[in-house]
């Protein structure tokens, strides 16, 4: 019995190019995601702040934790959103 010699050498991601309703579907769906989870993370970063009775290591952790997330939100998501679009 013979085994499959096939050799796989590239690979082409096609995406939702031939499809253009589902690409803004896609974009809305999130862009909506996007506004959220800046709003909760702007949220968690202004309470803390604002606060003075969450000036306790554990909201500061978790104000830590959503001001990376904010920076690495506004990095990531607006160049998946280009790329929707075009």
């Amino acid at each position: 019995m013979k085994a499959n010699q096939t050799v796989l050498k590239e690979f082409i991601l096609v995406g939702f190019s031939s499809y253009p309703h589902v690409r803004t579907f896609l974009f809305v769906l999130f862009f909506g995601l996007y506004l959220l989870t800046l709003t909760g993370n702007l949220a968690i970063l202004g309470l803390t702040w604002a606060d003075r009775s969450l000036h306790t290591p554990m909201y500061l952790f978790l104000r830590a934790l959503s001001f990376s997330e904010t920076c690495y939100t506004l990095t990531i998501i607006p160049k998946m959103l280009a790329d929707l679009l075009t």
